[in-house]
């Protein structure tokens, strides 16, 4: 390979990558939120699924807080979803792909659409409680999901896809998952 084959058959490719531990900022995309409604949303969302002010959280602490891995893991999710879910309201390319470092391959899932919002904001809730547990098989971010995440429920896309065209719904390419 040289580096100038063609690998996507003449489209454009693009992929997403979500940011992990170490990426969190105070304040991040505070400006996102205040020109975007769906930004707005999202911290809406998280906050009534979590059931504490998760905006509160990404904006108001001090960076030495924000860097709490209990703290860092919620407010990046959000943040990162977020600016997803502004990505694809002004036409950003959908991506061929979607991956995360760390807990941005979470936001990832959320954003292939295989974990919904509310879900996936507990679910880095209770990351780090999961990773701790002696219990727990859970010493990565994969395995951690899996133990965690109720059987059944982690239907890969191409099933969803399979999914709609029996109940009569679209199953071509269409917009990207709404985490």
């Amino acid at each position: 390979m040289t580096g100038n084959e063609d690998l996507w058959g003449g489209l454009e490719s693009t992929v997403a990558l979500f940011p992990g531990q170490g990426s969190q900022r105070p304040g991040m995309v505070k400006a996102l939120t205040k020109n975007f409604p769906e930004a707005d949303e999202v911290f809406d969302e998280c906050s009534d699924a979590l059931g504490m002010d998760v905006r509160a959280l990404a904006w108001d602490s001090s960076p030495e807080q924000l860097g709490k891995t209990e703290k860092t893991q919620v407010t990046l999710v959000a943040a990162s979803i977020a600016a997803w879910r502004v990505w694809t309201r002004v036409g950003g390319n959908l991506p061929h792909a979607v991956a995360g470092h760390s807990v941005g391959a979470l936001s990832a899932a959320m954003a292939g659409g295989y974990i919904p919002l509310a879900e996936g904001i507990k679910l880095s809730s209770d990351l780090v409680a999961l990773r701790n547990r002696q219990d727990s098989h859970s010493s990565t971010l994969v395995e951690a999901i899996i133990y965690a995440w109720p059987m059944g429920t982690f239907q890969p896309r191409s099933s969803r896809k399979r999914q709609r065209a029996s109940d009569g719904r679209s199953s071509g390419r269409a917009k990207a998952g709404r985490a």
